[in-house]
């Protein structure tokens, strides 16, 4: 590359000689805008931006019951509850907005800009959002018989057979469109025990929890989403809870990264979770997020970077937020990896673990391990879970963090280190204390002798409703048949009245 090439530059030349990319006169356009886009973030990188404040997001899935069947609702019901969750919200003060998202039966639920979290926000404000969230559906939907579904990933739905939310030729068209035509991500059905191969649509059946915080610098974003990525194994082995698919005990603790993954990777590289390497530096990270096609039409320099921005599904995203004048005005930090959890308390330990990790590291100026073993560590998360070894950080002076090394642990000593680190993270930025958090996630994954994922306490669940043993101890072998929807429901229901721990709730709030 000559010297005088700017970032942008480099970036469309490497894009001009991608596959999938080159011959598409749409993608070329998109190039262009993007090049300039590019070149105006890059030239503002040394900038100081607002911080400080920080906001949720909730996706779940609405369905009927018939028979002993889960269904998906259709899209004109879905809608008609959205308007109602909206209605409701503005009665309470507009905390929140819903919209839809990429299933037809799916809603996406949104904390409102004057509602954010400011300064020291502490467990009880992320836990009232949640527990807002929650009343507004449960009250909207009682009353159509309908019921909310809020887990990583649809347990009784066949993943390649989602209906759509949106219209010809827009952005849920187009997307899973492409995907299903280019992936070139490994097969799953053998691996997952599944009866058909899910395809671009899959993500209409899967569901996140995600924190956005607003960061001051590149610098700092650009370590968050380095910790991210490498942390992100820590938190899917711990709050899991998509082992189950189309009603098949899949086996693993984990499979909606794994689905969302590899149905959108392309040629160039893997759009979603775990990236090849580390980002590195803000060059790292605008040359991953513009490698791959943009597949929308953009018509501006800012909808270019929106685009490219918005289709990297890695776990930690960096949102810049770019006026008319292509000036960067803040700049967000998105947590993607979290999965939906059954209940608002659940939902909010599994967020603050992940969030207050990647705090610890910042704190530390925590180094990061080789890509290659981060990989290994997600392959251990998403199919073994705590019942796995894993890499981790050790420090040798744990007061002053030197002596940083590489070292493995079983998956119940290394999520116990990793926890009392989100503690640690969270306490120092003024987030909460060390024996509510500690309550928190306690009382929200610990079991006596050690702890169980989501994907476990289900299975163990489901275990004895079929053999009625009520004392049927938790083992690793999958369930080989079928299981019913009732089955999976009566389970579902016990562990929500359970996890919404009302003392535990009442000493948080308080």
């Amino acid at each position: 590359m000559a010297m005088t090439e700017t970032l942008g530059q480099q970036i469309i030349i490497q894009r001009a000689n991608s596959p999938l990319i080159s011959e598409v006169d749409y993608e070329v356009r998109n190039g262009k805008f993007l090049t300039t886009a590019i070149d105006a973030v890059y030239d503002q990188r040394d900038r100081v931006f607002p911080n400080g404040t920080g906001g949720f997001e909730l996706e779940v899935g609405l369905f009927f019951e018939d028979g002993e069947d889960l269904v998906r609702v259709d899209k004109e019901t879905r809608n008609q509850i959205i308007e109602e969750l909206n209605i409701l919200a503005e009665e309470m003060g507009g905390f929140c907005s819903c919209q839809y998202e990429l299933g037809a039966h799916q809603v996406e639920v949104n904390q409102s800009p004057d509602f954010l979290l400011k300064g020291n926000w502490q467990i009880s404000d992320v836990l009232e959002f949640h527990q807002k969230v929650d009343y507004i559906l449960s009250t909207v939907c009682k009353k159509h018989g309908i019921r909310v579904m809020s887990l990583g990933a649809d347990a009784m739905s066949r993943m390649d057979d989602t209906p759509r939310s949106g219209k010809p030729g827009d952005k849920y068209e187009k997307v899973p469109n492409y995907a299903t035509k280019n992936s070139v991500g490994l097969p799953l059905m053998r691996e997952m025990h599944l009866d058909h191969e899910p395809d671009g649509t899959m993500p209409g059946g899967i569901y996140a929890t995600q924190f956005n915080v607003a960061v001051e610098s590149w610098d700092k974003a650009i370590k968050m989403a380095d910790l991210a990525t490498m942390t992100c194994p820590y938190v899917l082995a711990m709050v899991g809870n998509s082992r189950i698919i189309n009603g098949i005990d899949t086996g693993w603790n984990e499979t909606r990264s794994e689905m969302w993954s590899r149905t959108h990777e392309l040629p160039m590289g893997r759009r979603s979770f775990i990236p090849e390497k580390y980002f590195g530096s803000i060059e790292g990270y605008l040359e991953h997020i513009s490698k791959f096609p943009l597949i929308l039409e953009a018509d501006s320099f800012q909808s270019a970077m929106a685009i490219a921005v918005g289709m990297t599904w890695t776990p930690g995203k960096i949102k810049p937020e770019l006026n008319e004048n292509l000036e960067v005005e803040g700049l967000l930090f998105e947590f993607r990896a979290v999965p939906a959890q059954l209940t608002p308390v659940e939902n909010t330990a599994a967020t603050l673990f992940a969030y207050g990790r990647t705090l610890w590291g910042l704190q530390e100026d925590e180094p990061l391990i080789e890509m290659d073993k981060t990989e290994k560590n997600k392959e251990a998360a998403i199919r073994q879970g705590l019942n796995a070894e894993a890499y981790y950080i050790h420090s040798q002076d744990s007061s002053r963090h030197t002596g940083w090394r590489v070292e493995r642990a079983d998956g119940q000593e290394m999520i116990q280190i990793e926890l009392e680190r989100a503690i640690k993270g969270l306490v120092t930025a003024g987030h909460g204390t060390e024996d509510n958090l500690r309550l928190l996630f306690n009382g929200c994954f610990g079991v006596e002798g050690g702890r169980l994922s989501p994907s476990q306490r289900i299975v163990r669940g489901i275990k004895q409703e079929m053999t009625g043993d009520k004392d049927t101890e938790f083992g690793d072998e999958r369930i080989t048949t079928r299981i019913k929807a009732k089955t999976y429901l009566a389970v579902v229901d016990r562990l929500m009245e359970k996890g919404r721990l009302k003392g535990l709730t009442k000493v948080l709030t308080s």
